[in-house]
This record gives structure tokens, C-alpha cells and sequence, in this order.
């Protein structure tokens, strides 16, 4: 089976996967904390991922995580994002 099998991840890991509207390279000017290894991001380069999704009637719903650069990488090469 692929690594982005639904059942290696959580729930909400595999739904933001599925509503990935975006990847950008940004300079984290705010202090932002990896999605994955839980370090603050401040003042260098990192991901941030948009997921946008319809939350009850026609509410759109976007939301950012941020990860370092190496992190990414790695996740990237194991397809968890």
C-alpha cells in the first residue's frame, strides 16, 4: 500500500491532506510553530500549507499550517503532505 494510505494518518491529518489548496514558501515575519516537530518559526523561511474546505452550509473554511524547511522536505519525501 502507499505511505498516504488513510489509515498510517489521523483523521484530520488525511481531510487536510485532501483539501490542500496551496504550498508557498514564506518569511515567517509572526513567530509560527511547525505543524510537525512543534519548534517556533520566527523571522526565516518556512512552509505554509492552505486547506480550504466547506464547513456547514456554504462556509468556506481555509486553514494554515506552518512548517520549517527541513521538515517539509522530509514529509514531502514520505508523502504526508
Amino acid at each position: 500500500m502507499p505511505s498516504s494510505d488513510w489509515t498510517k494518518m489521523s483523521a484530520d491529518d488525511y481531510h487536510f491532506k485532501r483539501c490542500i489548496r496551496g504550498r508557498q514558501l514564506k518569511f515567517a515575519l509572526l513567530p509560527r510553530r511547525c505543524h510537525i516537530s512543534k519548534r517556533i518559526i520566527w523571522l526565516e523561511l518556512a512552509y505554509c500549507v492552505t486547506a480550504g474546505y466547506v464547513s456547514g452550509f456554504a462556509d468556506w473554511v481555509f486553514e494554515d499550517r506552518w512548517y520549517d524547511k527541513d521538515e517539509y522536505l522530509v514529509a514531502r519525501l514520505k508523502d504526508l503532505i
